[in-house]
Order: C-alpha cells, then sequence, then structure tokens
C-alpha cells in the first residue's frame, strides 16, 4: 500500500525547485493550494473510515467463517449419527429431524450466501481503498508541500482573514440571536399592548356605564329633590292654613263657650280663656243635654233606606229603562241572527256539536246579567255624612266647624248640590244628583255612574263584553255565502253585514274602552281626576306625573280586583297606609 510517507524525497526536491523558481507569488496559487490541502485532509479522513470498515468486514467474515466451520462440524456429526442409526429414522419422529435437517441446510446456504456477498463486498471496498490510496499518493506532493510551507511561513495575511470571518461569523450569531430576542421582546410588548387596549377599553366601558348610572342616580336625586321641595312647600302652605284654621277654632270655641256658658256654670269660677279643652268638655256636655236634638237625627238616620230604595227603582224605571231594554234587546238579536244564517254556529248546532253554541249563549247570557248587576248596581252614593265622633250628631253645620277633628285626614268640603260632606276622591254626578265615593265617570250606556262599589264589575263586563263581540263578529265572517250579483249577495247577506259592521264598531268601542280603564287603574287614577287633574283641590300642587295615590301597578290591581271595601284616600294621600273601613 502506498503513502504520502512513501515520497519524501521527491515532495522536497519539488519543493526546492519551486521555491528557487518563485511561482508562488500571487494569491490566487496560494489558495489554491490551501484548497488542496484541505482535499487531502478530506481524503485522509475518507481513508480511515474505509480501514475502519474492512477490519469491522474482516470480523464478520472471520466469524461467519467460524459459524461455517461448527456447521460442517454439525453436518458430519449429523452424517455419522444417520448412517450409525437407520433404525432410528424409521420411528415417528423421523420427519422432524428432516425438517431439522433441512432447516440447517438452508441456514448453511443463506450463511454461504452472505459470506459470499460479503466478500464482493470487500473486494469493492478493497478497490475503493486502493483508488482512494492513489488518490493520496498522487497528493501527498502538495501535503508535504503544504507541510514546508507552514513550517517556513506562518501565512498571516490567511490567517488574519481566518480570524476576521470566524469573529464575523461570531458577530453574525451575535446579531441573529440578539435579533430573535429583539423579536421575542416585540412580540411580548404587542401582546401586552393588546392587552394594555384590551383593559383600557373595558375601564372606558366601565367608567360609562358607571358615569350613566350616577346620572341616572343624579336625575333620580333631583327629581325626589324637587318632589321634597313641592312637599315641603305644600306643608308650609298646610301648616300656616292649620294655624290660621286653628286660631279661628279657638275663637269660635271661645264664642260658642261664652253662649253657653251661663246656663253651665251656675255662678261658678269661669274657665280661662286658652282652656280650649275644657271649653269643649263643657260644649260636649250641653250638646248631650239636648236630647230632642240627637233623637231627631237618630229619625232622619232611618228614613235613608227609603230613599236607597227610591233610588234602586228610580234606577230600574227611570231613564235607563230604555237604554237597558234597547241594549238587552239588540243584543239577542244579534245573537238569533247569528244562529239563523248559515254560519258556524248553526253548522254545529245540525250537526249535534252544541259544545260552542252553548258556550256562546252562556257567555251572552252572563254578558247581559253583567250589565243589569253593573247598571243597577249602587256605585256607592253618600247619602248621609260620616263623622268619627258620636257627639256630633244634632250639632249644625258652623258648630262643627268649631270643634277640632280627632283624625289626622283631611279636611272633607260640602258637597254644593245636596249638602253632604264629600270624603276624597268623591264628585257630585248632575245625572243620578248623588254624590260618588272614588267617582269615575256617568256611562249613558248602563246609565248609571261608575264608582267605588262597582267599578271592578264595570271592568269585568267590558272583558266578557269583548269576548263575546270579538266571537261574535268571527261567527258573523263565516255566515257570508256568495251569490251571481251584488244584489242577490246583499239580499241574501245584508242582516248579516250590519250586524258584522255593527260588531265591529261595537269591539272596537269596547277595546278602547276597556285599555284606558286597565291603564287608569294600573296608576290608581280614575277618568275624572285624569281629564280634571287641574280643578281638583287635592292635585292641583302635584306635578304632571305625580299620582298620591300610585303604589305600582301591580300593587295597584292588586287592590283594585282583589281587595273588597272601601278604603280611606285621605290616609292613603298622606302615606299612612291604606286601612280599610
Amino acid at each position: 500500500m502506498c503513502t504520502s510517507e512513501s515520497h519524501p524525497q521527491s515532495a522536497s526536491v519539488g519543493f526546492d525547485q519551486l521555491s528557487t523558481e518563485g511561482s508562488f507569488t500571487s494569491e490566487n496559487d496560494i489558495f489554491t493550494w490551501s484548497n488542496s490541502f484541505f482535499e487531502i485532509k478530506k481524503l485522509s479522513r475518507d481513508e480511515e473510515e474505509l480501514v475502519s470498515k474492512c477490519e469491522k468486514r474482516k470480523k464478520i467474515l472471520e466469524s461467519i467463517k467460524s459459524s461455517k466451520d461448527v456447521l460442517h462440524k454439525e453436518m458430519a456429526h449429523l452424517q455419522k449419527q444417520h448412517l450409525s442409526q437407520k433404525d432410528f429414522l424409521k420411528s415417528k419422529d423421523t420427519d422432524q429431524m428432516l425438517k431439522k435437517a433441512e432447516g440447517k441446510k438452508e441456514e448453511v446456504v443463506s450463511l454461504e450466501a452472505e459470506k459470499q456477498r460479503l466478500t464482493e463486498e470487500m473486494q469493492q471496498l478493497q478497490r475503493k481503498k486502493f483508488d482512494l490510496e492513489l488518490q493520496v499518493h498522487s497528493h501527498s506532493v502538495f501535503h508535504d508541500f503544504m507541510k514546508q510551507v507552514v513550517e517556513i511561513s506562518q501565512f498571516e495575511e490567511v490567517q488574519e482573514q481566518v480570524d476576521h470571518l470566524e469573529n464575523l461569523l461570531h458577530f453574525r450569531e451575535q446579531l441573529s440571536e440578539k435579533d430573535s430576542c429583539d423579536h421575542e421582546r416585540i412580540n411580548t410588548l404587542r401582546t401586552e399592548l393588546v392587552t394594555l387596549r384590551d383593559n383600557h377599553h373595558l375601564m372606558m366601558v366601565r367608567g360609562r356605564n358607571q358615569l350613566s348610572d350616577l346620572q341616572t342616580e343624579l336625575e333620580k336625586t333631583r327629581s325626589e329633590t324637587f318632589s321634597w321641595e313641592q312637599k315641603w312647600k305644600h306643608i308650609e302652605e298646610t301648616a300656616a292654613e292649620k294655624t290660621l284654621v286653628l286660631g279661628k277654632i279657638k275663637m269660635a270655641t271661645l264664642n260658642l263657650y261664652e253662649m253657653t256658658g251661663s246656663s253651665l256654670d251656675n255662678g261658678r269660677k269661669s274657665v280661662d280663656e286658652n282652656d280650649t279643652e275644657t271649653q269643649l268638655n263643657k260644649i260636649q256636655e250641653f250638646i248631650l243635654d239636648h236630647k230632642g236634638i240627637v233623637n231627631e237625627n237618630l229619625l232622619t238616620k232611618e228614613k235613608i233606606p227609603d230613599d236607597s230604595n227610591k233610588i234602586m227603582f228610580k234606577n230600574v224605571f227611570g231613564s235607563g229603562f230604555l237604554v237597558r231594554t234597547a241594549h238587552v234587546i239588540l243584543t239577542w238579536v244579534i245573537t238569533l241572527i247569528l244562529f239563523l244564517h248559515d254560519t258556524e254556529l248553526r253548522k254545529q248546532e245540525e250537526t249535534a256539536q252544541l259544545f260552542q253554541p252553548v258556550l256562546f249563549v252562556l257567555l251572552v247570557l252572563v254578558s247581559v246579567l253583567l250589565y243589569f248587576a253593573v247598571s243597577l248596581m249602587d256605585p256607592g252614593f253618600i247619602l248621609s255624612d260620616d263623622s268619627d265622633l258620636k257627639f256630633t250628631l244634632g250639632v249644625t253645620e258652623e258648630q262643627q266647624d268649631m270643634i277640632p277633628q280627632t283624625t289626622k285626614s283631611m279636611r272633607q268640603r260640602r258637597c254644593g248640590h245636596c249638602l253632604l260632606q264629600q270624603p276624597m276622591r268623591s264628585k257630585h254626578c248632575q245625572t243620578c244628583q248623588h254624590c260618588v265615593r272614588r267617582y269615575d265617570h256617568h256611562c249613558p250606556w248602563i246609565e248609571n255612574c261608575v264608582g267605588e262599589r262597582n267599578h271592578r264589575w264595570f271592568v269585568l263586563y267590558l272583558v266578557i263584553q269583548l269576548i263575546v263581540l270579538l266571537w261574535g263578529l268571527h261567527i258573523a265572517l263565516t255566515g257570508f255565502s256568495f251569490g251571481p250579483t251584488w244584489e242577490l249577495w246583499l239580499r241574501s247577506n245584508g242582516s248579516l253585514l250590519a250586524v258584522a259592521v255593527l260588531v265591529a264598531v261595537l269591539s272596537l268601542i269596547v277595546l278602547l274602552l276597556l285599555g284606558s280603564h286597565l291603564y287608569l287603574v294600573s296608576l290608581n287614577t280614575t277618568t275624572w281626576e285624569f281629564m280634571s287633574r287641574h280643578r281638583i283641590s287635592y292635585l292641583k300642587h302635584c306635578g304632571a306625573d305625580e299620582n298620591p295615590f300610585d303604589r305600582g301597578p301591580l300593587h295597584n290591581l292588586w287592590g283594585f280586583f282583589c281587595v273588597w271595601g272601601s278604603v280611606v284616600w285621605e290616609q292613603v294621600y298622606f302615606c299612612e297606609g291604606s286601612n280599610q273601613v
């Protein structure tokens, strides 16, 4: 085998010749020689790798040879056993032994083939090694030359270039690392910026929400402040009025006491002028001593039921008799027309499906009964003065004005028509000629007032009447029949068309009336209070949207439909609760 050490003399001679001739003056020659030097290094490394591979292959061949010898020995041993034991082959296990022998034989054949392949590969590697040795031999001159060049000269420029290149590479690595770090930092800063923007947006939204809440609270506080200022002004006005009234009461009490004092004192020491309570006790004794006046008032009280009976008789047979009769006749005529024409009800009646016809007739009957109940019911007429003090019986109005009230309710005024005390929210009806508690309106349809006692029944009647009208309109629309001409169609469907138009108009009127009443009930106000707010004494001082009787829609509806009995509206007005009488 040829190596680079086999020709040192020729390399040295070549180097001397080249050095004497001075042919390596240019930098390009130096770089070409350096490239060849690196190639030689690479070839030497390849040669070492090939030598290691050859050694490994040799070891493998030796192991294969040893295994082959072992197999040959086993084959010989088996052949001897085969010759010596012919009887054994005739036994039951002959087939198994033959299979094992064939397997061993196949294994030997495969090993032979592997050996042959490895030998061929070994030959190829040897040829490649030989070629590489020739290349190494051909480049050994340059290797020796480069060794001598390195020994003679240090290649300062090349070394500087190499160092500079290494520095540049190192600097490039540092820049790439720094660039990657900067990119990571930029990404983190971007994410932080996005999060900060989101947080800022959320904070702005929260701030706006808080600002809107504060504005709403400010508006609410302002409205409450305004309402409290209005109430305080009202309290100041009422306090001044009450103080003036109290002075008038004291003066009237003193005058009344002086008028009755001669018969009460009987020469005893007179009462102090400022002792109003003692004066009132004396006046009460004077009133109780006059039993004739009390008996006369009791007789007037006993005559009140006769007046109520007269009112009931007037409601039945008065001017409303014609209206009620017309209403009942119109209701049953419309129902009869719906049954006579070829409508859905008649078809169901003919087919013996009586559920809907009977239900419709029952609803009509219930609406008529509710109509009579609402029209004939006492809406809450005030037939006499309601007094909280028993000793006021038999006292004139002027004397009663001189006696202070024991309750905290608002002072009741007297009606200018029937001369009775009107509780709060009551009004005198010119048509009925009576004052009505919680007056809503006088309805010409029922020819009666709608007040405290029949208002809920009036609303219930409107609901039932609206259901009957809408159902009747649906039934009328199903009864129209087709005709060849308009004249024939009108002759056959004229009455039904008139009924449908009338029922549609009445349905619209009842719907509007029911909606308005439910709206007013949810506000706990009446039609009279809603329309004449500016003329009512206890509502003049309130704002446009302020209602002293409003306790919320649900509470108002519950009190209207589910709470029975009269309510002391004076106590509700002064926020003392709605205690029932």
